[in-house]
């Protein structure tokens, strides 16, 4: 029958085992942890944060060339503003 190697969930322990115990409770011969045997490196097939790449050709304005509109003043942020200028003296 075809072996293949398990890792041991808890010790990491590389254990070669018969492709038919796959999928059931195996015991690690050095730490004795019970464990559903399932390939070595399984969990590394999937790249868990995969890279977003940029379609984008030209380079991004620099922060000069954006044009910015402030909000509208609210009524509360005018009298705030009145009240700053008159003490500064302006």
């Amino acid at each position: 029958m075809p072996t293949v190697d398990v890792e041991c969930t808890e010790c990491a322990t590389v254990i070669a085992t018969e492709e038919e115990n796959l999928g059931t409770e195996i015991k690690c011969p050095k730490c004795k942890t019970l464990f559903v045997a399932e390939k070595a490196g399984a969990y590394d097939l999937v790249d868990p944060s995969p890279r977003r790449t940029s379609s984008r050709t030209e380079p991004r304005p620099s922060e000069d060339d954006i044009e910015f509109e402030p909000p509208p003043e609210s009524e509360a942020e005018r009298k705030l503003r009145e009240r700053m200028e008159k003490w500064a003296g302006e």
